[in-house]
C-alpha cells in the first residue's frame, strides 16, 4: 500500500522558535494524528466532542515509534492511536500552521474560511465570518481543500 499524504508531519510550522512542545496522555477511543482533542476528567484524551465549542487547541500527533507490520510503508500520520494507547499531542500556538482534519462535505479556501470543532475530531467551516461570542474558532484553512464524502486533511493556521 502506498502511503497516501504527501505531508508526513503534523506540524507543518511551529510560530514558536524552539518548536512544538510534546505531550503525551492516555487516549480514549480511537485517534488518528491531527484530530482535534480534549482532555477528559481522568486526564486521558479524546477526540473534541463540543460541535463550534470552546477548545483548548489540543492535537494529535504522529506516533514517533509506530507499532504496525504497515510502516514504513504507511506513514506514521496515516497510522492511529488505538483506545488504551500513549497518544502524542501538542497544544498548539497562535500562528502554528497544522496538519489537521477537515469533516466531509467541506469546502474551504485558504485565508478566508474559518473553521471550528465540527464535535468529532474534524474541523468544519463557519465561513468566512466569526461572530464575536457565538464562534470559537481554531483557526483559519492555510489551503483549499474539499475532502468530498470523508474527512481529509487540511493545513491550518492556529488563531
Amino acid at each position: 500500500m502506498a502511503r497516501t499524504t504527501t505531508e508526513h508531519t503534523i506540524v507543518h510550522k511551529s510560530a514558536d522558535l524552539e518548536g512544538v512542545v510534546r505531550l503525551e496522555a492516555i487516549g480514549t477511543g480511537t485517534i488518528y494524528p491531527g484530530k482535534l482533542l480534549e482532555m477528559e476528567s481522568n486526564e486521558y484524551v479524546q477526540h473534541h466532542s463540543a460541535a463550534s465549542g470552546a477548545s483548548a487547541k489540543l492535537v494529535a500527533l504522529e506516533n514517533q515509534t509506530p507499532d504496525t507490520h504497515t510502516y514504513p510503508t504507511t506513514a506514521a500520520i496515516d497510522i492511529p492511536y488505538d483506545s488504551g494507547d500513549t497518544v502524542y499531542y501538542t497544544q498548539a500556538s497562535p500562528g502554528d500552521v497544522l496538519n489537521m482534519w477537515l469533516a466531509a462535505g467541506q469546502d474551504v479556501s485558504k485565508g478566508i474560511d474559518w473553521l471550528i470543532s465540527d464535535g468529532a475530531g474534524c474541523l468544519t467551516s463557519c465561513g468566512t465570518g466569526v461572530s464575536v461570542g457565538t464562534s470559537n474558532p481554531v483557526g483559519l484553512a492555510w489551503e483549499d481543500a474539499t475532502p468530498g464524502g470523508s474527512a481529509g486533511r487540511c493545513l491550518v493556521r492556529i488563531v
